[in-house]
């Protein structure tokens, strides 16, 4: 027998559903939810964007006003300095000790050429 249209076979692989993350009302968000899941995504924008259900370009507007969490190209070189010679140079211990990225972190080391400061996971930042 044949199936009417639209039915499955019962030998069908079943259907994977993936629902989206759940959206949030973007403006009831509160800074100390913004900042936690930051940190808790290690300050990876994509990631704790989509743990709080907001897109990633209205997470970086948001940030730029959120009390508590800045972005690695705001550090001075002393800070910088600092935490480098706190964590012997490694640069994934200073992104957590100054809470930004890690990426950011590497621009900005880059940007005040504190190159031979700073090492990532085992060599210089110059790669």
């Amino acid at each position: 027998g044949t199936l009417p249209p639209g039915t499955l076979s019962p030998h069908a692989a079943p259907v994977a559903t993936t629902l989206p993350p759940v959206r949030r009302d973007a403006a009831s968000l509160e800074d100390a939810e913004i900042a936690a899941a930051m940190r808790d995504h290690r300050f990876k924008i994509k990631a704790a964007a989509v743990a709080l259900g907001v897109s990633r370009s209205w997470l970086n507007t948001r940030l730029e006003s959120c009390a508590g969490i800045r972005k690695a190209k705001e550090l001075g070189r002393e800070e910088i300095l600092s935490a480098a010679s706190a964590v012997a140079g490694e640069l994934t211990a200073m992104a957590e000790r100054l809470e930004v990225s890690e990426h950011g972190l590497k621009l900005r080391v880059k940007a005040l050429e504190l190159q031979d400061q700073v090492r990532s996971g085992g060599s210089s930042v110059e790669e």
